[in-house]
């Protein structure tokens, strides 16, 4: 555990059956703190990346990410947050986000942005195209763990490149500890880092382009980190849930030789599928519920989903298709024979929310995993009720994603525990590749 000197980690006492979990949100909070200590020159030169880039007379603005695996969904958050705040301020300043995994290629050139994410800073498809990025003359800034890597040499050579690094330990360093695996299995550090910086950022980047601020101090940034902080905070020292509840929600999930299929929309989505992922690691039989390779429910199977309001129109529809249930005269209703057999779990932030109507009518209410939030933004969930993803509410469009960020936290914890309670060594866990 990697503890500042003088410092001592607050906590409370927990049982040893959730042992891991609360280590694991213990390491990721230091992990917060070194992203709270990069050099704020550092940050500044990030965000004057993409507010010089916004702010400049180009007629097609496009901002790439090249990335693969959870460093990509990390980077996709970020700019799913960038795309949402400019419909706020002038259309000039509005741009097309594109990432490798759209069914529709975007092109890149000169006029293109493109936000490299690699821990190791050696994954072949990533320098493939940032050497074809650098071919034609696209502006390029580099997130990565690795200072001798690759990308790195080659983003350092160019003009006009900015490269931040986040030094984090890496399924490819010879020595990594073993304690450390346990509670951050697949190597967590970096694209949790990535998706601290990238998302407290954002309305750094805002104000800039609104004419409100130019001070390189970056105090929304440390405005944003603080928040996603406090929340962190909240899971880590208070008694949000009891461990017995905890215990049970996890092996009610895990104890199984079903499918785990997940499912989560936009900012919720992307943790989601970085949940699924790490269960995948875990040889596990998962699925995201819109993968065109699904398979249909069974019995045994699991569903989870993720939802901070709890209310996402698409999310309950999915839950209420999964347990074959429907609404009918503001009721309600099984529309066939009881599916017991189907397993529905829900993380979110809203106990007043359609999702935990469901899961109390199925009988499934211990399955809802609900996380603490600080006062000032309970409201703003509750209130979120999403009719549409492709055209959501303004308070669903703008809102900070601090639930998603605890999410997050929350679901590598559990990944924590799960290594620890079904005897996986952490190296397995640590250093299996993706295909």
């Amino acid at each position: 555990m990697r503890e500042k000197e003088g410092k001592k980690e607050k906590g409370r006492e927990v049982s040893e059956e959730v042992k891991e979990f609360y280590e694991s949100i213990k390491l990721q909070y230091q992990f917060l703190e070194e992203v709270k200590d990069l050099e704020i020159e550092d940050v500044n030169n990030l965000v004057e990346a993409f507010t010089s880039y916004l702010t400049e007379d180009i007629s097609h603005r496009s901002i790439h990410i090249l990335g693969t695996g959870r460093s990509r969904l990390s980077a996709q958050s970020f700019l799913q947050g960038l795309y949402n705040v400019t419909f706020k301020i002038p259309e000039r300043h509005r741009f097309y986000p594109a990432t490798l995994t759209d069914g529709i290629v975007k092109f890149i050139g000169k006029s293109s942005l493109v936000l490299i994410v690699s821990g190791s800073g050696e994954t072949k498809e990533v320098i493939r195209y940032l050497k074809n990025a650098v071919n034609c003359g696209s502006r390029i800034v580099l997130i990565t763990g690795n200072e001798n890597s690759t990308a790195y040499r080659i983003v350092s050579k160019i003009d006009g490149g900015t490269s931040v690094l986040l030094k984090s330990q890496s399924k490819y360093d010879s020595a990594v500890d073993e304690a450390y695996m346990k509670l951050s299995p697949l190597g967590s550090e970096f694209e949790f880092k990535t998706w601290v910086l990238l998302n407290s950022i954002v309305p750094e980047i805002r104000v800039r382009l609104q004419g409100k601020c130019r001070d390189t101090s970056c105090t929304e940034y440390k405005k944003r980190i603080e928040l996603f902080g406090d929340n962190i905070k909240l899971l880590r020292d208070t008694e949000w849930i009891d461990d017995d509840a905890l215990n049970g929600w996890i092996n009610r999930l895990t104890k199984r030789h079903g499918l785990f299929v997940f499912f989560g929309i936009s900012r919720s989505g992307h943790v989601a599928e970085q949940f699924e992922m790490r269960f995948a690691h875990a040889d596990k039989k998962v699925f995201m519920l819109e993968d065109s390779n699904r398979k249909p429910f069974r019995c045994g199977d699991a569903f989870i989903v993720l939802s901070g309001s709890g209310n996402t129109l698409d999310v309950v529809e999915a839950a209420m298709d999964a347990v074959n249930v429907e609404e009918r005269d503001g009721k309600l209703r099984f529309k066939g024979d009881r599916r017991d057999m189907i397993h529905l779990f829900g993380i979110s932030m809203n106990k007043k929310s359609r999702l935990k109507e469901i899961l109390d009518f199925i009988g499934q209410s211990d399955n809802l995993l609900l996380l603490p939030i600080v006062k000032e933004y309970e409201k703003v969930l509750i209130d979120s009720t999403s009719n549409n993803i492709i055209s959501p509410l303004d308070i669903d469009k703008f809102r900070i994603p601090i639930f998603e960020t605890s999410a997050l936290v929350v679901t590598n914890a559990i990944v924590a525990q799960v290594g620890k309670n079904e005897g996986i060594i952490p190296h397995i866990f640590f250093g299996k590749e993706h295909v």
